[in-house]
């Protein structure tokens, strides 16, 4: 497809950006390389040195030929993550939204097919393209690809069941309807890493996501020496993740006892303790039974050889250390079969708990 620049602008490109100019003129040329050219990039500076729009690369500089395609938006100080994307939504009245950070790339043929898709599919209220995870290194004078490898590409539908297990995708990859916002409201901005996947689930609570099954989105990690501003959300704020993830499956189950019945909030919350426990089932305890398993037998080998030989004495005291380590692996399975036996009565128990909270509600509900 050939530009054309004084078409209607069709897809609001959010990129939040932070001192990181480097990846933000990589950024910016993955937008420009697209094949479907009714696009405008809204820019957030949140709160970084100010941007001379001079030095933005690919016909994004004041003259240039996209130079119509894009607006700044500077924050002396820094609104957060998701304030900076609700400016970026607010900033331009595109039918379609996706949110390119800074630090992630499109293939050429991205906004082409997801555009193509939406126009062609009314049902749907976004589209999710295929996506790759890129690794980087960043030195100064660039980025560069270290490898990269195929992510979920297992997911055959965006369901809700599995959204409430986890998030299914980066935001580089979904590309929305402008009207989720008006119908369902912004991004939670009180949440700090986890506001996509929050509002995937209302998204999903209501209208379907289809999938274009093409690599077209690259979701870019930087390796850990490549310098704090160079960090990944995902890498270098696990702490603020566990935190988001907790505060979300908090806000979700007390939605579901305000209303009395079980829904988003009860699934995400089982979900999560299935998982929790099935981890805990299978480490460390698996490494620790299989080394116990290994030193006994090889005790037992000893054993053997002792008795072919060397005198009875011999043989008698390794058998004798052989019985030691059985009786000691007894006790490690009793101890390990007793701690599952707490996880699942601790999980069974959080789910009685809340189920019999809500049967409580529909009740009076009834009553009243």
């Amino acid at each position: 497809m050939t530009d054309q620049p004084t078409a209607p602008s069709r897809v609001t490109v959010v990129m939040r950006t932070k001192d990181r100019e480097l990846l933000l003129h990589r950024a910016l040329a993955s937008v420009a390389a697209q094949t479907y050219p009714h696009y405008t990039v809204v820019v957030v500076n949140d709160g970084g040195s100010p941007l001379d729009p001079s030095t933005l690369p690919a016909g994004f500089a004041p003259g240039g030929e996209r130079a119509d395609r894009l607006v700044l938006v500077e924050n002396a100080e820094p609104a957060g993550r998701w304030a900076a994307a609700n400016q970026g939504v607010a900033a331009h009245d595109g039918r379609y939204v996706v949110l390119h950070d800074d630090d992630d790339t499109w293939e050429p043929g991205f906004l082409e097919h997801t555009v193509a898709f939406l126009d062609g599919n009314e049902g749907y209220a976004g589209v999710v393209a295929f996506t790759d995870i890129v690794t980087d290194r960043v030195y100064p004078e660039g980025a560069y690809e270290l490898g990269r490898q195929p992510f979920a590409r297992d997911i055959e539908h965006i369901t809700l069941h599995e959204m409430c297990r986890h998030n299914l995708f980066p935001p580089i990859a979904f590309l929305y309807r402008r009207s989720l916002h008006d119908e369902l409201g912004p991004y939670d901005e009180s949440m700090r890493v986890l506001a996509d996947w929050e509002f995937n689930l209302r998204v999903l609570r209501r209208h379907d996501i289809g999938m274009v099954r093409e690599p077209l989105a690259n979701w870019h990690l930087r390796e850990e020496d490549s310098g704090d501003e160079f960090g990944n959300v995902t890498l270098s704020r696990q702490t603020e993740y566990e935190e988001d993830r907790a505060r979300l499956l908090n806000k979700l189950l007390r939605e579901d006892l305000d209303h009395g019945a079980p829904g988003v909030g009860w699934l995400v919350n089982r979900l999560y303790f299935e998982d929790q426990a099935a981890r805990l089932r299978e480490q460390p305890w698996q490494g620790r039974y299989d080394e116990l398993v290994q030193h006994v037998a090889q005790v037992g080998e000893h054993t053997v050889e002792a008795v072919d030989t060397h005198a009875g004495a011999r043989a008698h005291t390794l058998l004798e250390a052989a019985e030691k380590q059985a009786e000691h692996l007894d006790e490690r399975l009793d101890a390990i079969g007793a701690a599952l036996s707490d996880i699942r009565q601790v999980a069974g128990g959080v789910v009685r708990d809340v189920a019999s909270r809500l049967y409580g509600r529909v009740r009076r509900g009834r009553n009243d």
